[in-house]
């Protein structure tokens, strides 16, 4: 075995010879993945090639929907095209860009408004090409209502959030309610893991990647969890480079809104019914996923987690009075 490939992950290997790729080393790695990937060349243009891992479906749901949305959403929204795809492997294209993260602090609302009408477009445009599919991922869902079996796979970190969220009664309802008024019947499509690292800005327009857990559900999920990672920034940053002010906070929260809601009402014709409160419980939802994700591979919150976790009971327990002065407008 070539010394090149001895440095591919072996799950990976049989894939570079079937499909006829080869490495590209001119590219690191490539981090947050949540399944081994990597950065090849086929022939003159570059794919990222990803595979599954103990029977992960992962891979083959962002196959499916690629496959479904390339065409449905057209030129206006990007998503990578799938070049080659097998039970448990997919090669998509690779598109140039930089992370929301970075443009947000160059550029401001410009970009943030952009992200919105963008993200709008797939919530109208794509909601019939996958009608079987839902949603998935809920975190509050296992922490409201944790089965025998989770209870039994947690350490102490895990079992002490849970039992920190059920004991919060008012947190706890809203949990419930999000949960429980998501209905395919009234939804769009979804991303469903829509952080700032999978939200690229490109020469072409907003990109759009990692969509193995989309399907139809509630569209203020996306942007709740959108603003998530500022919002753990404003109230607990790791370091100083990380740091938010309020002001940017709600810029950037104000902006995508915005540009979510014109889109909206481009494409219905009429001006849509505000989502505040639930993209605000949404955002509660999705930093308990931050947390949730640090007692499981950390085995402990730290100050971190401690202020995430404050700052996302908090969130739940009075969204619309939260949406109010983070958003503004009705409700």
């Amino acid at each position: 075995m070539s010394p090149r490939l001895k440095s591919v992950a072996a799950p990976l290997r049989p894939w570079l010879g079937r499909w006829n790729l080869t490495p590209d080393d001119s590219h690191g790695p490539v981090l947050g993945a949540r399944h081994p990937g990597l950065v090849c060349k086929d022939g003159a243009r570059r794919v990222y090639l990803k595979v599954s891992v103990r029977g992960d479906p992962g891979v083959d749901a962002e196959a499916e929907a690629l496959l479904a949305l390339h065409p449905a959403l057209g030129p206006d929204v990007l998503v990578p095209r799938v070049l080659h795809h097998a039970p448990g492997a997919v090669a998509l294209e690779w598109l140039r860009g930089r992370t929301l993260y970075v443009h947000r602090r160059r550029r401001g609302a410009r970009i943030d408004e952009a992200v919105g009408r963008a993200l709008a477009r797939v919530h109208h445009g794509a909601k019939v090409v996958l009608p079987h599919r839902v949603v998935v991922g809920d975190v509050g869902e296992r922490l409201v209502w944790t089965s025998p079996q989770l209870y039994a796979s947690l350490g102490p970190a895990g079992l002490g959030l849970a039992q920190r969220v059920q004991a919060d009664a008012r947190a706890t309802q809203r949990l419930v309610w999000l949960l429980e008024t998501e209905t395919p019947r009234t939804s769009g499509f979804v991303h469903g893991d829509l952080r700032q690292p999978n939200v690229l800005v490109t020469r072409r327009g907003v990109a759009f990647l990692d969509w193995e857990q989309s399907g139809l559900g509630d569209p203020s999920r996306d942007l709740g969890m959108l603003l998530a990672d500022d919002f753990a920034a404003y109230v607990a940053p790791r370091d100083q480079g990380e740091r938010l002010s309020w002001r940017a906070l709600r810029g950037h929260a104000r902006a995508l809104l915005r540009g979510w809601e014109a889109e909206t009402a481009r494409q219905r014709g009429l001006r849509p019914r505000r989502l505040n409160t639930r993209v605000a419980a949404w955002l509660g939802e999705a930093l308990l996923r931050r947390v949730f994700t640090l007692a499981h591979h950390d085995g402990a919150l730290g100050q971190h987690g401690e202020w995430v976790l404050e700052a996302a009971l908090a969130l739940l327990r009075s969204p619309a009075a939260q949406a109010r002065v983070l958003l503004g407008g009705a409700t």
